[in-house]
């Protein structure tokens, strides 16, 4: 089982195809799509434990799939659904089995930089993007530090493979991903080193690395852009604060509001000078969950993080808070890639939450003994907490 669960999850993570978007078919989504399947099998016949996280990520699932309701184009949201569904089932594999998927990124890191050497520039070596390459080379290298600190403390391999990811994002003549490294080195230095004042002094270099990227690269289109992006979203969400537009709607409910900052924001740039330069998101996590399934998809989204971000430590809190940095000005939980570390990274850390409610047995069972059978590490042992001890 772990074995298809790894090889899937590099696919997942490495194959071509656009990193965002709804593409059904794309080789990325057809192999987390197998993940999901994978996952799915191996709950088949067991008694499922919830814990409060479990039921977050199934209550905004459910959510999500109400708003299809009165979303203008249910047909593209059915899609996003379906993507989402996905990620929460790799995300409760991760949660519930003792599944180690960190040397697997290590694998799909390695497989990136090397495809991105071998002459697959022009694409990104698969991404298609940039930015997408470069954010998956930032979290990704997060997992390979824990993995790699927690088992082979010693191992130098950690340094040529940051090193080699690296140089890639300076390839890609990106400047975003360089303060994020840094933040991640600063931030794993702080814990690594204890004491408050070493944290204190991480942070403040870490700001201090971003404000002169930020000043320096992107005093510029990327940012007013941004800005005109978030201001037009805020006056959709006025609109349908409680429950949303549905999943699916931004793309069809944005070209109304398309110049609804002008007159407050005292410039023009190419979101609103140039209509086919159509943003398929807010490039905000926050206002794009929100303006999808209002407030209240949202506040179920923050709880879970929230719920994700006390459990976790070192290398993974390092990774949620990157990608919390990225969500305010990217879009991570909507890429392939980095929804998919994201998903199994929040799973990994909140294995030791405590259960909350025990579901019965599927009723139904395999007539044979699958290959896929596994056992859940809450079957046995002590169930006051999350894992067996």
């Amino acid at each position: 089982m772990k074995w298809f669960m790894g090889l899937a999850l590099v696919l997942g993570l490495v194959l071509p195809g656009s990193g965002s978007g709804a593409g059904t078919w794309l080789p990325r989504w057809l192999a987390i799509d197998a993940m999901a399947i994978l996952a799915a099998v191996s709950f088949i016949g067991h008694r499922v434990r919830l814990s409060g996280s479990d039921m977050f990520v199934l209550l905004l699932l459910a959510w999500s799939a109400i708003t299809l309701l009165w979303s203008p184009d249910a047909a593209f949201g059915s899609i996003s659904v379906w993507h989402s569904a996905a990620i929460a089932a790799v995300f409760l594999y991760a949660r519930h089995s003792e599944f180690d998927f960190r040397p697997w990124v290590v694998l799909a890191i390695v497989v990136a930089c090397f495809f991105f050497f071998a002459g697959n520039k022009a694409n990104m070596a698969g991404f298609g993007n940039r930015t997408f390459l470069a954010e998956f080379l930032v979290l990704g290298s997060a997992v390979a530090i824990g993995w790699t600190h927690e088992h082979y403390p010693r191992l130098i391999i950690t340094i040529p493979l940051l090193m080699v990811a690296f140089i890639v994002l300076l390839s890609v003549s990106s400047r975003l991903p360089w303060a994020a490294v840094a933040v991640l080195g600063w931030m794993l230095a702080g814990e690594a080193m204890g004491g408050r004042p070493w944290r204190v002094f991480a942070w403040g270099v870490a700001i201090g690395i971003n404000v002169l990227v930020f000043s320096f690269d992107h005093w510029d289109g990327s940012v007013w852009s941004r800005l005109e992006l978030w201001y037009n979203t805020g006056a959709m969400i006025l609109q349908a604060p409680w429950f949303g537009h549905g999943m699916g709607s931004f793309d069809y409910v944005y070209d109304g509001y398309r110049a609804a900052h002008v007159g407050v924001l005292d410039w023009s740039s190419s979101v609103v000078a140039n209509p086919s330069d159509f943003p398929a998101t807010p490039h905000n996590e926050i206002l794009s969950l929100w303006s999808r399934t209002g407030l209240i998809g949202l506040t179920i989204g923050v709880c879970l993080f929230v719920r994700a971000l006390s459990y976790s430590r070192g290398a993974d809190r390092a990774l949620l808070i990157m990608a919390a940095v990225l969500s305010m000005i990217s879009f991570p939980m909507e890429t392939a890639p980095t929804s998919l570390l994201i998903a199994m990274v929040a799973g990994r850390a909140l294995r030791d939450e405590p259960l909350e409610l025990e579901l019965p047995a599927l009723l139904f069972r395999w007539p044979w003994a699958p290959p896929f059978r596994m056992r859940f590490p809450i079957e046995r042992g002590n169930h006051s907490s999350g894992r067996a001890r």
